[in-house]
């Protein structure tokens, strides 16, 4: 009897620190307080490879960290985004700029060069720990031929992830293969925008039910539709992806549709690593998601300083 209440206590002091632990993460990827996170991965360095704007993942980082650029009484940081997303590379670099940035470890991948829909689990919690990741990351292509492994893989890494007090973000698309190819569904959003949304309100639901506290998914095409997958997210920040890099008008408007709905921000990888200087697109995106800033003032702001981009 003794025996069991010891190992009763050990497991209830054990939820109590990896809560105590989650809180503390959270409060860190939350920083500014607002609820709303601007993500910018880099993880496409490994999906993709050294892409454009990911030629070298320290030059882009260094960006983040210097507003030398933009004579404002603003703290350097409000030019930096919330957490950066990648793998061991990025988290080294952006090693050196702590605390610009937090780091959320993308425990799985896959590359373009080979099945890219199905994801392989590359990390673990343990080395998220060692790096001293803020949160980790983990993607599922629902509708894929490999949707059950990759929900076994998802569950798994949130069960560990939950007893050692790391925050889980679900990187959640409709996507599946064609002809050897991905497909994003990009003729179901024109067709029939219902059942698009239905899809993406799927994904995000089961991410909630696996005990994410941020969901990034794709955004629905309209503030109406993605009202409800702000609602199947049940109280999870739900953040938009950006997909192809888009000018400043429809990145703008694209924002502060997402946001008129109710999501919690944005996590745009080619939106803002793709660009010469990313700084004044994470700027942008910092003051509409954070500031509350008009729309076609942020415009204005942008348009200034992308001339020629």
């Amino acid at each position: 009897m003794h025996r069991n209440l010891a190992s009763s206590c050990s497991i209830n002091e054990s939820i109590s620190l990896s809560t105590h632990g989650l809180r503390r993460r959270l409060a860190r990827l939350f920083r500014r307080g607002t609820g709303k996170l601007v993500i910018a991965p880099v993880d496409d360095s490994l999906l993709a490879g050294p892409i454009d704007g990911l030629e070298s993942i320290e030059s882009k980082l260094s960006q983040f960290a210097d507003a030398s650029a933009f004579p404002t009484p603003l703290p350097k940081w409000d030019f930096a985004p919330d957490a950066v997303v990648g793998y061991r590379l990025a988290s080294a670099h952006l090693s050196k700029y702590q605390p610009i940035a937090p780091f959320i470890l993308n425990l799985t991948a896959s590359t373009t060069i080979g099945a890219h829909v199905d994801k392989a689990i590359v990390g673990g919690v343990s080395e998220a720990l060692a790096l001293d990741a803020t949160a980790v990351a983990v993607h599922v292509n629902f509708t894929s031929r490999y949707e059950m492994r990759q929900l076994e893989k998802f569950a798994d890494i949130s069960s560990n992830a939950t007893a050692s007090g790391l925050p889980l973000m679900g990187i959640l698309y409709p996507r599946r293969e064609k002809d050897g190819r991905d497909d994003n569904y990009d003729a179901l959003r024109l067709e029939d925008a219902n059942e698009w949304t239905r899809l993406v309100c799927h994904a995000t639901r089961v991410g909630v039910e696996l005990g994410c506290s941020v969901i990034k998914t794709q955004y629905t095409g309209s503030a109406r539709t993605f009202e409800r997958v702000v609602r199947a997210g049940e109280g999870a920040a739900v953040v938009i992806a950006g997909g192809r890099p888009r000018d400043p008008p429809d990145f703008i408007e694209t924002i502060d549709a997402a946001l008129s709905a109710g999501a919690a921000g944005v996590s745009f990888g080619r939106n803002f690593f793709s660009r010469r200087d990313s700084r004044p697109w994470i700027r942008a995106a910092i003051a509409l998601v954070h500031e509350g800033q008009d729309a076609k003032e942020a415009l204005r702001w942008l348009e200034s300083h992308t001339s020629g981009e």
